[in-house]
């Protein structure tokens, strides 16, 4: 049965190799306090992460928050060794408000500070006004959508609301999401140009 499983996963895999721009992944920080966050273990991933990483580019999404925050440290080693491609840290929000204290953001900040050379990094585009960047762009881009895996397209990976892909084409559904009233904007905006 394993075996099968494994045979059918290598085939969806070579199915879509040379369609997928990034596989993104959710890593909010290095073990045991990944464990404790998912209810898995950190290396069973990166062992799947390894096995795809050479079909698709990887991107790597954290959120951040008081708890995850003191790991980026050790987060980082993590996500130079699936050679990722960018790495999105997205502060955590209850409703429309930012969990992390004004000390916690200014720590962020200055983690960013240090490494944005390190790291093709991105945030939320509503946590900018709270870091000192540089941000190139004015504002988040236009191009960004999430495919969920229950088959909606979203603004962002967050949001609830969303456009279903059955029956239509993506560019149906973008198109309905574009004129839609979703008030999730694109998720990142770019902290440094490194190539």
């Amino acid at each position: 049965m394993l075996g099968t499983l494994i045979v059918c996963i290598i085939q969806v895999v070579r199915q879509l190799e040379g369609h997928i721009s990034v596989v993104r992944i959710s890593i909010d920080s290095p073990e045991p306090l990944y464990s404790i966050i998912r209810g898995r273990p950190l290396g069973r991933l990166l062992e799947r992460i390894e096995q795809v990483r050479t079909s698709f580019p990887i991107g790597i999404n954290t959120v951040v928050n008081s708890a995850t925050l003191p790991a980026l440290d050790g987060l980082a080693k993590i996500v130079s060794r699936v050679s990722a491609i960018d790495w999105l840290l997205l502060p955590e929000a209850r409703g429309n408000e930012f969990t992390l204290t004004g000390s916690e953001w200014k720590t962020l900040d200055a983690w960013i500070g240090k490494h944005r050379f390190d790291f093709s990094l991105r945030v939320t585009a509503n946590s900018v006004p709270n870091l000192s960047g540089p941000f190139p762009l004015p504002a988040a881009p236009e191009n960004y959508a999430h495919v969920s895996a229950d088959g909606l397209l979203r603004r962002c990976s967050y949001g609830s609301e969303g456009i279903t892909l059955k029956g239509k084409s993506i560019a149906e559904a973008l198109r309905e999401l574009r004129e839609s009233e979703d008030a999730c904007r694109p998720n990142a905006a770019v902290l440094n140009s490194r190539v």
